[in-house]
């Protein structure tokens, strides 16, 4: 019965150690997301403010990742949308004024 019982314990501290281990390595394909890049060249420009405008009035479907980098406005408190404010700071990111 102990050792039934110590089986069980030590499954169960494997789970756990599994599950803790997971949450601190990000999944494998995890990119960096750069705040107004949107097309992933890794730089902020024109092109990027353009796709997030199109995003933001319905033109153009946004995958993940550009959601994550359109969202830059309002600055100092983002919303979690992709709006036309945040196509304006892109642009303005771009143009190197913020």
């Amino acid at each position: 019965m102990k050792k039934a019982i110590l089986i069980v314990l030590a499954i169960a501290l494997v789970a756990l150690a599994a599950v803790y281990v997971r949450g601190l390595i990000a999944p494998a394909g995890r990119a960096h997301v750069v705040k107004g890049d949107l097309d992933g060249d890794g730089k902020v420009t024109q092109k990027d403010a353009q796709i997030c405008l199109s995003i933001a009035i319905g033109k153009a479907n946004a995958t993940p990742m550009q959601r994550a980098a359109a969202d830059v406005a309002p600055v100092g408190h983002l919303d979690g949308r992709v709006t036309a404010a945040d196509a304006a700071v892109i642009r303005r990111m771009a143009a190197g004024v913020r």
